[in-house]
Protein backbone atom coordinates (compact mmCIF):
# COMPACT_ATOMS: atom_id res chain seq x y z
CA UNK A 1 0.00 0.00 0.00
CA UNK A 2 2.68 2.37 0.87
CA UNK A 3 4.40 1.76 -2.81
CA UNK A 4 1.55 2.45 -4.59
CA UNK A 5 0.68 6.06 -2.26
CA UNK A 6 4.48 6.72 -3.39
CA UNK A 7 3.62 6.25 -6.93
CA UNK A 8 0.20 8.08 -7.13
CA UNK A 9 1.88 11.52 -5.14
CA UNK A 10 4.39 11.48 -7.86
CA UNK A 11 2.48 11.44 -10.30
CA UNK A 12 0.72 13.84 -9.07
CA UNK A 13 3.89 16.31 -8.63
CA UNK A 14 4.10 15.73 -12.22
CA UNK A 15 0.93 16.84 -13.27
CA UNK A 16 1.47 20.02 -10.64
CA UNK A 17 3.85 21.02 -12.90
CA UNK A 18 2.70 20.38 -15.96
CA UNK A 19 4.99 17.68 -17.26
CA UNK A 20 4.36 14.55 -19.09
CA UNK A 21 4.26 11.06 -16.64
CA UNK A 22 7.04 9.52 -19.84
CA UNK A 23 9.24 13.10 -19.42
CA UNK A 24 13.09 11.58 -18.69
CA UNK A 25 15.43 13.61 -16.29
CA UNK A 26 14.90 14.65 -12.71
CA UNK A 27 11.65 16.62 -11.42
CA UNK A 28 13.78 20.08 -10.91
CA UNK A 29 15.38 19.43 -14.64
CA UNK A 30 11.92 18.97 -15.76
CA UNK A 31 10.63 22.04 -14.01
CA UNK A 32 13.69 24.43 -15.08
CA UNK A 33 13.16 22.99 -18.72
CA UNK A 34 9.67 24.20 -19.01
CA UNK A 35 9.79 27.44 -17.27
CA UNK A 36 12.85 28.46 -19.42
CA UNK A 37 11.51 31.16 -21.37
CA UNK A 38 12.46 31.03 -25.17
CA UNK A 39 15.15 33.03 -26.99
CA UNK A 40 13.75 36.27 -28.37
CA UNK A 41 14.58 36.84 -31.72
CA UNK A 42 16.87 40.47 -32.13
CA UNK A 43 18.01 42.08 -34.90
CA UNK A 44 20.41 45.11 -34.82
CA UNK A 45 21.60 47.16 -38.32
CA UNK A 46 25.15 49.14 -37.54
CA UNK A 47 24.50 52.06 -38.56
CA UNK A 48 21.30 52.46 -37.68
CA UNK A 49 18.43 53.39 -40.03
CA UNK A 50 18.63 56.62 -41.84
CA UNK A 51 21.72 57.50 -39.84
CA UNK A 52 23.85 60.44 -41.66
CA UNK A 53 27.25 60.83 -41.73
CA UNK A 54 28.65 58.01 -41.57
CA UNK A 55 32.36 57.77 -41.69
CA UNK A 56 33.07 54.88 -44.12
CA UNK A 57 35.82 53.41 -41.90
CA UNK A 58 33.19 52.81 -39.52
CA UNK A 59 31.88 49.16 -38.58
CA UNK A 60 29.06 48.06 -41.09
CA UNK A 61 27.49 45.20 -39.89
CA UNK A 62 23.92 43.17 -39.22
CA UNK A 63 23.77 41.00 -36.13
CA UNK A 64 20.94 38.80 -34.56
CA UNK A 65 20.51 36.60 -31.69
CA UNK A 66 17.69 33.71 -31.00
CA UNK A 67 17.78 33.49 -34.88
CA UNK A 68 20.27 33.20 -38.35
CA UNK A 69 20.95 35.02 -41.04
CA UNK A 70 20.19 34.93 -44.44
CA UNK A 71 21.30 36.56 -47.76
CA UNK A 72 22.60 40.12 -46.14
CA UNK A 73 23.32 42.60 -49.22
CA UNK A 74 24.62 46.17 -48.70
CA UNK A 75 23.93 47.83 -51.71
CA UNK A 76 25.01 51.52 -52.82
CA UNK A 77 24.45 53.86 -56.04
CA UNK A 78 23.83 51.80 -58.76
CA UNK A 79 23.17 48.79 -57.16
CA UNK A 80 27.00 48.04 -56.91
CA UNK A 81 27.18 45.71 -53.82
CA UNK A 82 29.45 45.91 -51.14
CA UNK A 83 31.79 42.84 -50.41
CA UNK A 84 30.52 40.91 -46.94
CA UNK A 85 31.36 37.82 -44.75
CA UNK A 86 28.83 36.09 -42.45
CA UNK A 87 30.27 34.25 -39.57
CA UNK A 88 30.14 30.54 -39.33
CA UNK A 89 27.45 30.40 -37.00
CA UNK A 90 25.48 32.81 -39.42
CA UNK A 91 24.45 35.61 -36.59
CA UNK A 92 27.15 38.09 -38.24
CA UNK A 93 27.45 39.62 -41.57
CA UNK A 94 30.08 42.32 -41.89
CA UNK A 95 30.77 44.71 -44.86
CA UNK A 96 34.42 43.42 -45.72
CA UNK A 97 34.52 46.33 -48.14
CA UNK A 98 34.38 50.16 -47.55
CA UNK A 99 31.49 52.53 -48.89
CA UNK A 100 32.09 55.79 -50.78
CA UNK A 101 32.22 59.07 -49.17
CA UNK A 102 28.60 61.13 -49.21
CA UNK A 103 26.85 58.34 -50.81
CA UNK A 104 23.51 56.56 -50.26
CA UNK A 105 23.43 52.76 -48.96
CA UNK A 106 20.83 50.07 -48.36
CA UNK A 107 20.95 46.98 -46.49
CA UNK A 108 18.84 44.27 -47.31
CA UNK A 109 17.65 40.28 -46.79
CA UNK A 110 16.49 38.54 -43.77
CA UNK A 111 16.77 36.10 -40.40
CA UNK A 112 14.61 33.62 -39.65
CA UNK A 113 13.90 33.23 -35.81
CA UNK A 114 13.89 30.39 -33.72
CA UNK A 115 10.45 29.84 -34.00
CA UNK A 116 10.98 30.24 -37.85
CA UNK A 117 9.66 33.24 -38.87
CA UNK A 118 11.52 35.71 -41.33
CA UNK A 119 12.25 39.07 -40.05
CA UNK A 120 13.00 41.82 -43.66
CA UNK A 121 16.31 43.01 -43.13
CA UNK A 122 15.80 46.72 -44.83
CA UNK A 123 17.39 49.70 -43.46
CA UNK A 124 19.53 52.54 -44.75
CA UNK A 125 22.35 55.39 -44.24
CA UNK A 126 24.35 58.17 -46.15
CA UNK A 127 27.95 58.42 -45.54
CA UNK A 128 30.20 61.43 -44.64
CA UNK A 129 30.86 64.47 -46.66
CA UNK A 130 34.54 65.06 -45.57
CA UNK A 131 35.66 68.77 -45.18
CA UNK A 132 38.78 68.06 -45.39
CA UNK A 133 40.38 64.76 -47.07
CA UNK A 134 43.52 63.94 -45.78
CA UNK A 135 46.04 61.72 -47.27
CA UNK A 136 48.75 59.97 -44.81
CA UNK A 137 51.24 57.79 -45.81
CA UNK A 138 54.51 56.90 -43.94
CA UNK A 139 57.86 58.40 -44.19
CA UNK A 140 59.58 55.29 -45.48
CA UNK A 141 59.71 54.32 -49.49
CA UNK A 142 58.18 51.13 -50.53
CA UNK A 143 61.09 49.08 -51.31
CA UNK A 144 63.52 51.19 -49.43
CA UNK A 145 65.99 50.22 -46.84
CA UNK A 146 67.03 51.35 -44.10
CA UNK A 147 68.83 51.47 -40.74
CA UNK A 148 68.26 49.37 -37.36
CA UNK A 149 66.33 52.56 -35.44
CA UNK A 150 64.11 53.66 -38.37
CA UNK A 151 60.34 54.39 -37.08
CA UNK A 152 57.32 54.57 -38.92
CA UNK A 153 56.38 57.77 -38.85
CA UNK A 154 52.78 59.42 -40.05
CA UNK A 155 52.44 63.15 -39.99
CA UNK A 156 48.72 64.37 -40.73
CA UNK A 157 48.14 67.77 -41.44
CA UNK A 158 47.32 70.63 -39.27
CA UNK A 159 45.15 70.96 -36.65
CA UNK A 160 46.21 67.16 -36.72
CA UNK A 161 43.96 64.05 -34.97
CA UNK A 162 41.53 65.24 -32.14
CA UNK A 163 42.04 62.98 -29.21
CA UNK A 164 39.01 61.51 -29.16
CA UNK A 165 39.47 59.80 -32.33
CA UNK A 166 43.41 58.60 -31.79
CA UNK A 167 43.04 55.47 -30.54
CA UNK A 168 40.82 54.54 -33.82
CA UNK A 169 43.41 55.78 -36.08
CA UNK A 170 45.92 53.43 -34.51
CA UNK A 171 43.34 50.69 -34.72
CA UNK A 172 43.71 51.19 -38.03
CA UNK A 173 47.29 51.14 -39.04
CA UNK A 174 49.29 47.92 -38.61
CA UNK A 175 52.92 46.87 -38.82
CA UNK A 176 54.09 43.28 -39.41
CA UNK A 177 57.72 42.13 -39.02
CA UNK A 178 59.73 39.20 -39.84
CA UNK A 179 61.38 38.54 -37.53
CA UNK A 180 58.64 39.72 -35.53
CA UNK A 181 59.58 42.77 -33.23
CA UNK A 182 58.35 44.16 -30.31
CA UNK A 183 56.71 47.93 -30.68
CA UNK A 184 54.21 50.54 -29.58
CA UNK A 185 52.92 53.76 -31.43
CA UNK A 186 52.93 56.74 -29.56
CA UNK A 187 51.70 60.45 -30.18
CA UNK A 188 54.13 63.00 -30.12
CA UNK A 189 50.89 64.91 -30.70
CA UNK A 190 48.12 65.42 -32.88
CA UNK A 191 49.90 65.72 -36.05
CA UNK A 192 52.74 63.20 -35.52
CA UNK A 193 51.70 59.13 -35.08
CA UNK A 194 55.10 57.34 -34.45
CA UNK A 195 55.81 53.43 -34.34
CA UNK A 196 58.91 52.08 -32.49
CA UNK A 197 60.14 49.15 -31.66
CA UNK A 198 61.02 48.61 -28.33
CA UNK A 199 64.59 47.57 -29.10
CA UNK A 200 66.61 48.17 -32.56
CA UNK A 201 65.66 45.97 -35.46
CA UNK A 202 66.99 43.29 -36.47
CA UNK A 203 69.53 43.48 -39.70
CA UNK A 204 67.56 41.81 -42.70
CA UNK A 205 63.97 42.39 -41.17
CA UNK A 206 61.24 42.83 -43.19
CA UNK A 207 58.77 45.22 -42.52
CA UNK A 208 54.61 45.90 -43.46
CA UNK A 209 53.17 48.72 -42.91
CA UNK A 210 48.89 48.39 -43.85
CA UNK A 211 46.88 51.44 -43.21
CA UNK A 212 42.34 51.21 -43.19
CA UNK A 213 43.13 54.87 -43.18
CA UNK A 214 40.66 56.09 -45.98
CA UNK A 215 37.04 56.73 -44.31
CA UNK A 216 38.66 56.90 -40.58
CA UNK A 217 37.48 60.11 -39.14
CA UNK A 218 40.33 62.81 -37.88
CA UNK A 219 38.20 64.92 -36.23
CA UNK A 220 37.10 68.75 -37.21
CA UNK A 221 35.51 67.52 -40.28
CA UNK A 222 38.72 66.16 -41.75
CA UNK A 223 38.69 62.45 -43.03
CA UNK A 224 41.45 59.94 -44.29
CA UNK A 225 41.50 59.96 -47.98
CA UNK A 226 43.61 56.74 -48.68
CA UNK A 227 44.44 53.63 -47.21
CA UNK A 228 48.21 52.10 -48.01
CA UNK A 229 50.41 49.10 -47.70
CA UNK A 230 54.08 49.79 -47.66
CA UNK A 231 56.93 47.21 -47.55
CA UNK A 232 60.93 48.05 -46.40
CA UNK A 233 63.61 46.05 -44.75
CA UNK A 234 65.98 46.85 -42.59
CA UNK A 235 70.02 46.84 -43.64
CA UNK A 236 73.16 46.25 -42.48
CA UNK A 237 73.91 46.73 -37.83
CA UNK A 238 75.36 50.31 -38.56
CA UNK A 239 75.93 52.63 -35.35
CA UNK A 240 77.76 56.03 -35.03
CA UNK A 241 79.56 56.68 -31.66
CA UNK A 242 79.86 60.07 -31.46
CA UNK A 243 82.06 60.76 -28.75
CA UNK A 244 81.53 65.01 -27.98
CA UNK A 245 84.44 64.33 -24.85
CA UNK A 246 87.65 62.63 -27.51
CA UNK A 247 86.19 64.64 -30.57
CA UNK A 248 85.49 61.70 -33.07
CA UNK A 249 82.72 60.20 -34.54
CA UNK A 250 83.44 56.32 -34.89
CA UNK A 251 80.98 54.07 -37.04
CA UNK A 252 80.45 50.63 -36.23
CA UNK A 253 78.93 48.13 -38.07
CA UNK A 254 77.83 44.82 -37.35
CA UNK A 255 80.07 45.58 -33.69
CA UNK A 256 83.50 46.35 -35.51
CA UNK A 257 84.90 49.44 -35.82
CA UNK A 258 84.20 50.53 -39.73
CA UNK A 259 85.55 54.10 -39.87
CA UNK A 260 87.07 56.73 -37.42
CA UNK A 261 87.19 60.48 -38.22
CA UNK A 262 88.15 63.25 -36.22
CA UNK A 263 85.09 65.77 -35.32
CA UNK A 264 84.16 69.26 -33.50
CA UNK A 265 80.90 69.25 -32.04
CA UNK A 266 78.63 72.23 -30.08
CA UNK A 267 80.58 74.35 -28.13
CA UNK A 268 80.39 73.68 -24.48
CA UNK A 269 80.59 77.28 -23.39
CA UNK A 270 76.95 78.05 -24.77
CA UNK A 271 74.43 75.10 -23.19
CA UNK A 272 72.00 76.16 -26.29
CA UNK A 273 75.21 74.85 -28.36
CA UNK A 274 75.71 71.73 -26.49
CA UNK A 275 75.47 68.51 -28.44
CA UNK A 276 73.56 66.82 -26.03
CA UNK A 277 73.82 62.94 -24.86
CA UNK A 278 71.28 60.48 -26.27
CA UNK A 279 70.28 57.86 -28.78
CA UNK A 280 69.32 60.01 -32.11
CA UNK A 281 68.90 58.33 -35.84
CA UNK A 282 69.54 59.88 -38.96
CA UNK A 283 66.30 61.06 -40.47
CA UNK A 284 67.20 62.23 -43.61
CA UNK A 285 70.04 62.29 -46.32
CA UNK A 286 71.29 65.96 -48.09
CA UNK A 287 74.17 66.14 -50.28
CA UNK A 288 73.51 69.85 -49.90
CA UNK A 289 71.63 71.69 -47.31
CA UNK A 290 71.48 75.33 -46.64
CA UNK A 291 71.20 76.33 -43.08
CA UNK A 292 68.89 79.63 -43.49
CA UNK A 293 69.75 80.87 -39.73
CA UNK A 294 73.50 80.52 -40.38
CA UNK A 295 73.37 81.72 -44.00
CA UNK A 296 75.31 78.61 -44.15
CA UNK A 297 75.53 75.67 -47.01
CA UNK A 298 76.21 72.33 -45.42
CA UNK A 299 77.67 69.73 -47.97
CA UNK A 300 76.80 65.47 -46.97
CA UNK A 301 74.07 66.46 -44.23
CA UNK A 302 72.51 64.20 -42.35
CA UNK A 303 70.18 64.92 -40.00
CA UNK A 304 69.42 64.13 -36.24
CA UNK A 305 66.58 66.18 -35.04
CA UNK A 306 64.24 68.39 -35.75
CA UNK A 307 66.51 70.66 -33.62
CA UNK A 308 68.72 71.41 -36.38
CA UNK A 309 71.55 69.38 -35.34
CA UNK A 310 73.54 67.35 -38.32
CA UNK A 311 76.24 65.27 -39.36
CA UNK A 312 77.73 67.61 -41.75
CA UNK A 313 81.19 68.80 -43.71
CA UNK A 314 82.36 72.05 -42.23
CA UNK A 315 85.38 73.07 -43.86
CA UNK A 316 85.54 76.69 -41.14
CA UNK A 317 85.99 73.91 -38.13
CA UNK A 318 88.76 71.69 -39.50
CA UNK A 319 92.03 73.21 -37.39
CA UNK A 320 89.40 72.56 -34.26
CA UNK A 321 88.34 68.70 -35.48
CA UNK A 322 89.44 66.02 -33.02
CA UNK A 323 90.90 69.02 -30.95
CA UNK A 324 88.17 71.10 -30.02
CA UNK A 325 84.25 71.89 -29.77
CA UNK A 326 83.30 74.59 -32.06
CA UNK A 327 80.13 74.22 -33.51
CA UNK A 328 76.62 75.60 -33.30
CA UNK A 329 75.86 71.91 -32.14
CA UNK A 330 76.39 69.79 -35.20
CA UNK A 331 78.61 67.28 -36.28
CA UNK A 332 81.52 68.88 -38.13
CA UNK A 333 83.64 66.72 -40.24
CA UNK A 334 86.43 67.57 -43.13
CA UNK A 335 85.05 67.92 -46.53
CA UNK A 336 86.56 64.54 -47.31
CA UNK A 337 85.94 62.70 -44.29
CA UNK A 338 82.07 63.94 -44.49
CA UNK A 339 81.74 62.59 -47.93
CA UNK A 340 83.08 58.98 -47.27
CA UNK A 341 80.86 58.48 -44.15
CA UNK A 342 77.66 60.41 -46.17
CA UNK A 343 78.14 57.65 -48.78
CA UNK A 344 78.27 54.26 -45.77
CA UNK A 345 74.92 55.96 -43.86
CA UNK A 346 71.10 54.98 -44.30
CA UNK A 347 68.34 57.00 -42.85
CA UNK A 348 67.52 55.20 -39.90
CA UNK A 349 70.95 54.14 -38.74
CA UNK A 350 71.34 55.19 -34.67
CA UNK A 351 73.94 57.79 -33.91
CA UNK A 352 74.50 57.64 -29.98
CA UNK A 353 76.23 60.95 -28.79
CA UNK A 354 78.37 60.97 -24.80
CA UNK A 355 80.64 62.68 -23.65
CA UNK A 356 78.63 65.56 -23.45
CA UNK A 357 77.50 67.61 -20.11
CA UNK A 358 73.59 67.84 -21.26
CA UNK A 359 71.28 65.06 -21.83
CA UNK A 360 68.68 64.80 -24.87
CA UNK A 361 65.37 65.38 -23.25
CA UNK A 362 62.69 62.74 -24.18
CA UNK A 363 60.06 64.80 -25.60
CA UNK A 364 59.16 65.40 -29.54
CA UNK A 365 60.67 63.77 -32.74
CA UNK A 366 63.97 62.10 -30.70
CA UNK A 367 61.89 58.79 -30.70
CA UNK A 368 64.81 57.25 -29.10
CA UNK A 369 65.07 59.14 -26.07
CA UNK A 370 62.02 57.84 -24.18
CA UNK A 371 62.57 55.02 -22.05
CA UNK A 372 60.27 52.82 -22.93
CA UNK A 373 57.52 52.95 -20.35
CA UNK A 374 57.41 56.37 -21.29
CA UNK A 375 56.94 55.51 -24.89
CA UNK A 376 54.15 53.10 -24.53
CA UNK A 377 52.30 55.90 -22.58
CA UNK A 378 51.87 57.94 -25.63
CA UNK A 379 49.84 55.20 -27.10
CA UNK A 380 46.24 56.07 -27.38
CA UNK A 381 45.28 52.45 -26.81
CA UNK A 382 45.39 51.50 -23.18
CA UNK A 383 46.01 47.86 -22.49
Amino acid sequence: MARRISIAVGLAVVAALGLSACTTGSPAQQAANAAAPRQETKLVVEPADKATGVAPAAPLKVSVTGGKLGDIKLTGAGGKLLAGALSEDKTTWTATEKPEFDAEYTFSGSATGADGKQLPVNSGFRTAKPRVPVTVSPRVNDGGTYGVAQPVWLVFPSPGVKAADRAAVEKAVTVESTPKAEGSWGWIDGENLVWRPKEYWQPGTKVTVRSGLRGAHLGNGAYGKNDFTVTFTIGRNQVVRADTDQHRLIVERDGKEFRNYPASYGRESDPKLVTRNGRYFIMAKHEQYFMQRFEFNAHWALRLSNNGEFIHANPDSVASQGRNNVSHGCANLSMKDAKDYYATALEGDPVVVTGSSIDLPAKGADFWAYPWDKWTALSSLKG
